[in-house]
């Protein structure tokens, strides 16, 4: 700041004089300094305070006194600047830093992650970071105090968790400690992933190497500004007077606040020259430099806070503007990745193009930073951690049971002699059988509980335990409060009814096995034969001679009395070769017919009761559902039944118990479910009507859960594999009934295009007989 006091007056002339006062990051001598530059030194604006305990003080003294204060505080409440219209906040939001680190966090798959950060006032990186991240998760949070000579029991509590992701946003100074007692308790092994911020990063090259040793392995994000022209003139200047004054300290390269300040103060100068403001400036004895900074100027405070913040020119740290009384942004973050005696720059993370090797890579929307290149991870493995740890026998992955279910099939709970639960059943059996697949050890122990799912899924009880094992089935609403797996059953809702018995009303029945176009043709045919037969025989036998009525009920008689194999009353030769071949065809066609009635009759009698939705609904018709499911609001929001219509039940029987007094007309059940119950109750029991499009039933996992992806995955191997399917049918047994959900329509009705043939045939046999009768006799 003294060199942008010397260039802004060796170049304008202007005269600024530079006051300043150490307040050794004390709000209260921050206060105190403030009160005394304001009061005796005459000050009209101030730079630094890095706090905003500090800042919090100071500028409420600068709202009295109408004195812009300029802080380069990198925290402060979000109405700051509206209850403190003085203020003038210099440091960048934490809004796209906290989007880098998302950004990094998705690039690898975790989903859960630990934030640890200063105990301060205020701090906004936690909603910022909880927006960032999206579909991970917050799982502690840990507040350091600069106050406290050591933070093993916060490491202690950190390490006992399933996390082994840490994002860190503290001061330098609270950094240095943490990474050491973190080295020391092993916590910078393999397994372990640890993101700092700018707050940190940028401090990283002014820290000794023991504190590097204690970082190996950190990833780090960095407020990055585009270097210009004059940038590494500066950069000399400023090492070559460091070096002057601390001769005994190595170079020293500045950083992005000490531009941020430079261009603060050409910011007050300007707005000084924007008012017209005139003046003698004395410049006062510096006896230090570090914050606060204060410039004395002579002009109301008023104007000179506009013209602060109508400021627009190109800095050193570049754009230097401020938008809805907000600091310009950061043009982008640089990821840099701490090993050996300093760190690596691995490449860059834009706000619009995400990650990219650098600024002038044609990426673009790059979302994984895995485009940057190998990353050096804590502990020295070559992949990259998974975030998390699997439970231990000291700390069991807890498995949530239901105590009891509608369906025992699916799950069922005991208590052992030795006062610990097991549970077995469908969906235990598809558990363990993920447990095998899956390529780490997994130790559980089950937990029941006695509510419904809703009650414990909308009551946010699911971060208790690591997941839920039933027959849940998965809903969009649900989502709100977890996550679900792959579903490891068929999707869908079926309606269950009673069915049908009685044949009452079905007198003409025996007409169904023949299509009307088969008896038509069966007709035809048969008078065709017994005309012919009849022309052959009246000229050899008497039976077929007499009067007009007589011959017309021979040939009647002739057409149905084949049936009845009248063959020894025939004459002719001829005409018993036409009656064999008709013979035989109706043999075939009375054999094919007694087979189809019999299928006919057996399909009626597990016809359903009824297959119409609308008819329910219309006549308030009572329907039931499981107690605690989403099928009852699926039945009342989507399907229109009314709430008094729909009743809830708690076991199998008692459906089976309601639908066969009549207490209910229709049970809706899962797929799963309903195959179980019709299953039990084949000879009485149906499924019938459309199935509905609903969600199958899945493991539940609390959100941000790190196993869902690998229990999603192995469900869709076991699945892709026939396991899944081999354990329904041991565990299930749905398949017992073959003939259930069978209806009179799907048997085939006979058709002609069946026996074209054997028509063809004995027509053609009858007419050859006839030609031949013509020709021997005629």
């Amino acid at each position: 700041m003294e060199m942008a006091i010397g260039d802004i007056n060796n170049l304008t002339n202007q005269g600024l004089v530079l006051h300043t006062m150490d307040s050794n990051g004390d709000p209260f001598q921050a206060a105190s300094a403030a009160m005394t530059l304001i009061n005796e030194h005459h000050a009209k604006a101030l730079i630094g305070l890095a706090t905003w305990q500090e800042a919090s003080f100071v500028v409420e003294l600068g709202r009295r006194a109408q004195v812009p204060v300029l802080s380069l505080t990198r925290t402060y409440p979000p109405a700051a600047t509206r209850r403190c219209p003085f203020l003038v906040t210099l440091a960048h939001s934490q809004v796209l830093q906290m989007k880098a680190i998302g950004a990094i966090i998705r690039s690898w798959s975790w989903k859960k992650m630990s934030l640890i950060y200063e105990d301060v006032e205020y701090t906004e990186t936690i909603p910022y970071l909880a927006d960032a991240l999206q579909d991970a998760d917050i799982d502690s949070r840990v507040a350091l105090s600069s106050y406290d000579s050591s933070f093993s029991k916060e490491l202690e509590m950190l390490r006992s968790r399933q996390s082994r992701v840490f994002v860190v946003h503290t001061s330098i100074q609270l950094a240095i400690r943490l990474f050491a007692e973190a080295y020391k308790k092993g916590m910078m092994a393999d397994g372990y992933v640890w993101i700092t911020t700018d707050a940190i990063t940028s401090k990283l090259d002014h820290v000794n190497s023991s504190v590097i040793t204690s970082m190996q392995g950190v990833l780090g994000v960095k407020n990055y500004f585009k270097p210009r022209a004059r940038t590494s003139d500066f950069i000399k200047r400023f090492q070559r007077r460091y070096h002057s004054e601390y001769p005994k300290e190595g170079k020293r390269k500045p950083q992005l606040s000490s531009f941020i300040a430079y261009d603060a103060v050409w910011a007050i100068a300007k707005a000084i020259n924007k008012s017209n403001v005139s003046g003698e400036l004395k410049k006062m004895q510096n006896d230090s430099v570090i914050d606060p900074l204060f410039v004395e100027i002579s002009e109301a405070g008023w104007s000179l806070l506009d013209g602060i913040k109508q400021s627009n020119f190109s800095g050193l740290s570049g754009e230097f503007f401020f938008k809805d009384n907000k600091f310009s942004h950061v043009y982008a973050f640089q990821i840099v990745n701490v090993v050996g005696k300093s760190y690596r720059e691995l490449g860059f993370w834009l706000p619009d193009n995400g990650f990219s090797k650098s600024l002038k890579s044609k990426e673009g929307n790059e979302t994984s930073m895995k485009i940057l290149g190998q990353v050096y991870w804590p502990g020295g493995p070559w992949s990259a951690p998974k975030g998390w740890v699997s439970p231990t026998s000291e700390k069991l992955f807890k498995v949530a049971v239901p105590a009891k279910t509608v369906f025992p099939e699916f799950l069922t709970v005991k208590k052992e002699s030795d006062n610990k639960t097991s549970a077995e059943g469908f969906s235990i059996n598809v558990f363990k059988k993920v447990l095998d697949h899956l390529s780490y050890s997994l130790p559980y122990e089950f937990i029941p509980f006695n509510c419904s799912y809703d009650s414990l899924l909308e009551h946010n009880q699911m971060p208790n335990y690591d997941i839920l094992i039933g027959d849940t089935s998965i809903s969009s609403g649900r989502y709100n409060y977890v996550e679900f797996s792959q579903p490891y059953t068929p999707s869908g809702l079926a309606m269950v009814v009673p069915v049908k018995s009685d044949l009452t009303g079905k007198a003409w029945i025996f007409l169904k096995p023949f299509r009307g176009s088969m008896w038509a043709l069966t007709a035809i045919v048969s008078i065709y034969n017994s005309i012919i037969i009849w022309i052959i025989e009246r000229s050899c036998n008497m039976d077929f001679r007499g009067s007009f009525w007589n011959q017309s009920a021979t040939l009647f008689w002739l057409s149905f009395a084949t049936l009845l194999s009248p063959g020894e009353k025939l004459q002719s030769n001829l005409s018993r070769l036409a009656m064999v071949v008709w013979l035989f065809a109706a043999l075939v066609l009375t054999s094919n017919y007694t087979a189809t009635l019999s299928s006919i009759l057996t399909a009626r009698r597990l016809e359903p009761s009824l297959v119409d939705i609308d008819s329910l609904k219309s006549s308030n018709a009572a329907v039931g559902c499981n107690t605690g499911s989403v099928v009852g609001k699926y039945l009342e929001n989507v399907l229109g039944f009314q709430r008094k219509n729909i009743k809830l039940f708690t076991s199998g029987d008692d459906y089976f118990q309601a639908l066969k007094n009549g207490d209910i007309k229709a049970a809706f059940l899962r797929i799963p479910h309903a195959n179980i119950l019709v299953s039990k109750h084949c000879s009485e029991l149906i499924s019938a009507g459309p199935i509905f499009q609903v969600g199958g039933l899945g493991f539940v996992f609390p959100k941000g859960s790190p196993f869902l992806s690998d229990f999603s995955e192995t469900i869709l191997k076991i699945f892709e594999d026939g396991e899944l399917e081999k354990l329904e049918k041991a565990t299930l047994a749905i398949d017992t009934c073959s003939n259930v959900g069978v209806d009179a329509s799907d048997v085939d009705r006979l058709s002609p295009e069946s026996f074209w043939g054997l028509f063809l045939l004995t027509v053609g046999m009858s007419t050859i007989a006839l030609v031949l009768y013509g020709l021997c006799f005629h």
